[in-house]
């Protein structure tokens, strides 16, 4: 946590943008120094200047490449509306109530950058430490994290959930990703007669397949995942190509 310790005039501007990783607990006024800077004093005159340690932790937010921008926009913002005690010092609560009420959209701005993962979520770099994905496979050939069945770099590869790596499967004629296929259904040994499993090959959508009982299928996808259904009977899909048991038509995809 950052800018712990005793509220001070220096220390509350910051405590109304607390972020899920960053707790930022400090505050700047604008009468000594300049206004809303990291080594401005504060409004209140009873109040004591901020020390080193936290002048250098605020000069690391204020010149963060990525939200120091909307950081400062911010801290301009709330360095405005400090509030004093009678004794001179900072009214905290009073404060921070204004801060929230008169700077709401400079919080969100900069809450919005400051919660941002920088690794570990999909789309941006795998962690080095612990888990590198978050509900994902970290892709050897970008080390960025891709989701679960989504495309990897190498042609034909995808993310598979059992391991939690990037491997041919997913797509039809391969093998299903832990059970799991890409717009389409995993059939075959040990993929529980079609209806998923952790082994089996993928087919597409609309494509045969052996339902319970050997009964024939036809494999149909609905997300999140695909299943081998009963085809060719009373009010049931056609079967691949429209076929339907006899005297049965196939009329808008349904033998009737």
């Amino acid at each position: 946590m950052l800018f712990s310790g005793p509220v001070r005039a220096w220390r509350c501007l910051l405590a109304v943008i607390a972020v899920a990783w960053l707790t930022l607990l400090a505050c700047s006024g604008g009468t000594s120094g300049a206004a809303g800077s990291c080594t401005s004093k504060g409004a209140c005159p009873s109040d004591p200047p901020p020390t080193q340690p936290e002048i250098d932790q605020c000069n690391t937010v204020w010149n963060d490449p990525t939200c120091g921008t909307l950081f400062q926009t911010y801290f301009a913002c709330a360095a405005q509306q400090e509030k004093c005690t009678t004794a001179g010092t900072v009214d905290d609560t009073a404060t921070k109530a204004a801060i929230q009420a008169n700077c709401a959209s400079q919080i969100a701005g900069y809450h919005a950058c400051s919660s941002t993962p920088s690794c570990g979520a999909m789309g941006t770099a795998c962690c080095t430490g612990g888990t590198p994905c978050m509900g994902g496979c970290c892709d050897p050939s970008t080390q960025l994290c891709v989701g679960f069945l989504q495309p990897c770099a190498t042609p034909g590869q995808r993310c598979s959930a059992s391991p939690s790596s990037c491997v041919a499967c997913g797509s039809p004629g391969q093998p299903c990703c832990a059970g799991d296929c890409d717009q389409g259904c995993c059939i075959g040994q040990g993929s529980d007669a079609g209806q998923g499993g952790d082994a089996g090959v993928c087919i597409a959508a609309g494509d045969s397949c052996a339902a319970f009982g050997g009964i024939s299928g036809i494999c149909q996808f609905t997300a999140p995942r695909g299943f081998c259904v009963d085809c060719g009977l009373t009010s049931s899909p056609c079967c691949k190509g429209g076929v339907c048991q006899n005297p049965l038509t196939c009329t808008g995809n349904t033998c009737q």
